[in-house]
């Protein structure tokens, strides 16, 4: 009698109007996974209820067998946080694998982020170098150091560094937040944590979690050796909904981890920037 081996890596895509990237990401991907020679599973959840699983089961079907899928939808976009959280709880992996469709992944990069969390059993995340199309590191990929507002207010900075935490591998960076475009998580941690707090719509969410990690005593680190495409901001939003959500998050980030008095101080010292996105950008004149 055969038993099924147990799901090693979940991975979890959350798409919204990205079709033409997301088949591109999956049909690339699955590939790569055949050759990863463990159990894994591809949970894609639509946002934007136009997808059909038909058409994803024929590109995985195309790319190569016996990759088990499912295929998640809500009737209207409810948030990336809380699109993730869902799929999660319908995985199976021992670690999950969270990627925006708008990635491209070269051979072998998610055995590499693998074999990482065999270092250190502190990893709590690991995620790569997001770099830009034109091979340069983007800017909103990680954040490395802890900024003003975690030292003057955060909530918990005499908890978040308690934990011994030292590196014994050259290649992996400390940092203090990564990207949810691309990132590998324990299973066991992301639900210790409670997932992604789902107040937070679109932006600020990984941040969130990063730090929800780092207070459990663990940390996030990127694998320098491993680079991968991101295109950003490929989803069809416009860019007045983008700001939108970006800032709606950004007030509860900051009401959240560091109080009301750090909220105002922030919210006066981003003003001018704010009318110029939210307001000005209304007048711009196309040439």
């Amino acid at each position: 009698m055969r038993f099924k081996k147990p799901i090693s890596v979940s991975v979890i895509i959350v798409n919204y109007k990205s079709q033409e990237y997301l088949e591109r990401l999956i049909f690339n991907f699955v590939k790569d996974l055949i050759k990863l020679n463990k159990e894994i599973e591809i949970i894609v959840f639509d946002n934007s209820f136009q997808l059909k699983s038909l058409e994803l089961k024929k590109i995985i079907h195309s790319a190569g067998h016996g990759i088990p899928f499912r295929f998640l939808k809500s009737k209207k976009n409810i948030g990336f946080g809380r699109a993730c959280n869902i799929a999660s709880r319908k995985s199976q992996g021992k670690y999950l694998f969270f990627i925006n469709p708008d990635c491209l992944v070269k051979p072998d990069q998610i055995k590499k982020l693998l074999k990482a969390f065999k270092f250190n059993p502190k990893i709590g995340i690991i995620a790569p170098y997001l770099i830009n199309p034109k091979g340069k590191i983007q800017r909103y990929g990680f954040a490395q150091n802890q900024d003003i507002w975690d030292k003057l207010f955060a909530k918990d900075r005499n908890k978040a560094e308690k934990a011994e935490f030292k590196l014994n591998n050259k290649n992996l960076k400390k940092v203090k937040w990564v990207s949810g475009a691309c990132f590998l998580i324990p299973r066991k941690i992301f639900f210790l944590v409670k997932g992604f707090d789902e107040n937070f719509f679109l932006y600020f969410e990984d941040r969130d979690l990063s730090k929800k990690v780092r207070n459990k005593g663990y940390k996030t680190v990127i694998f320098k050796k491993v680079k991968i495409i991101h295109y950003e901001s490929k989803s069809k939003i416009s860019w007045s909904k983008r700001k939108k959500h970006y800032y709606q998050s950004q007030d509860y980030f900051f009401l959240k981890h560091y109080g009301k008095i750090a909220l105002w101080i922030m919210k006066f010292l981003r003003l001018p920037i704010y009318i110029k996105n939210v307001y000005l950008s209304k007048f711009k004149i196309k040439t």
